[in-house]
């Protein structure tokens, strides 16, 4: 009788509370998505501004950060009232 744990499913080791491996981006492809530079983005990275992922010397960004941050520098319209006379 073995007593090793056995190995875990391809997919179910590819997936952690609801995120797929293959979902994380690049910085090119973020960028392209966000609609700005690599260059500003590794700025982001830089001064912690975006969530990401390191893997070795990789940078990554799983989609639900890219949204996290849109929400966060989202301007909001001011609310106008309109004056009766």
């Amino acid at each position: 009788m073995s007593t090793q744990p056995s190995p875990r499913e391809p997919a179910e080791a590819s997936m952690r509370s609801g995120h797929k491996l293959e979902d994380l981006l690049d910085i090119p492809r973020a960028a392209k998505v966000l609609g700005i530079s690599p260059k500003t983005l590794r700025d982001h990275v830089l001064h912690r501004r975006i969530d990401y992922v390191k893997i070795g010397g990789r940078v990554l960004f799983r989609p639900d950060s890219l949204w996290d941050f849109i929400e966060r520098n989202t301007v909001h319209a001011l609310q106008v009232r309109c004056r009766l006379k």
